[in-house]
């Protein structure tokens, strides 16, 4: 069975996901990160997940949602992962292990560490979320075209060649101005001159 690979999921370079995996809204298999699922043992990555680099997910495997399973760690054929916990990195998970809701596991054998408090739970969501933000980014600007490509820089060339001009008799001090292609990704930044015209 293929995978299902759920819209807003991503799967970064180098990753593999193969066989019976199913990638909740939300789910991340990062950077060389191996996910590998199987007809009678399905592997399921909850939504919010964060699969990071280098870490390998034996077929069998249930992941919660809003989990971290950290780099280069091991979790091998049945174990279960409810909402919320993290295992950390470099970590093997024996298989049928069973990690509780927001819990922290570590070691090889990884055991329960601790619980884990709401702060850090919350940092945990922000970053899956960044990450997602990251993955449409990327994939936008993978979709473009040759043409687009050339007629962007031909923009940023424009912007550069003016900027050089409004600065060129100004104190470094008085004047900032950013030229990124795309000012409207951070809208948050003040003060800074983005669209003027000379």
């Amino acid at each position: 069975q293929d995978a299902k690979i759920e819209e807003g999921s991503s799967v970064w370079y180098g990753a593999v996901v193969a066989g019976s995996v199913s990638l909740a809204p939300g789910a991340s298999v990062l950077e060389h990160a191996a996910v590998e699922g199987a007809n009678n043992k399905p592997t399921v990555i909850g939504a919010g997940t964060t699969i990071s680099p280098r870490s390998k997910v034996g077929p069998g495997v249930t992941v919660g949602n809003n989990c971290v399973i950290g780099a280069g760690a091991v979790v091998e054929s049945g174990v279960t992962v409810a909402d919320g916990a993290v295992v950390s990195q470099g970590s093997h998970v024996a298989s049928g292990t069973k990690i509780g809701s927001r819990e922290l596991w570590a070691g090889n054998p990884a055991v329960l560490v601790r619980s884990l408090e709401a702060s850090e739970l919350s940092v945990f969501a922000e970053r899956a979320q960044e990450t997602s933000r990251l993955a449409l980014l990327h994939q936008a600007e993978a979709n473009k075209d040759m043409f687009q490509l050339f007629a962007e820089r031909r923009v940023f060339e424009d912007r550069t060649e003016w900027a050089e001009d409004v600065l060129e008799d100004r104190p470094q001090w008085d004047t900032y101005v950013n030229i990124e292609m795309a000012p409207d990704l951070n809208p948050e930044r003040r003060g800074l001159l983005y669209d003027k015209q000379p």
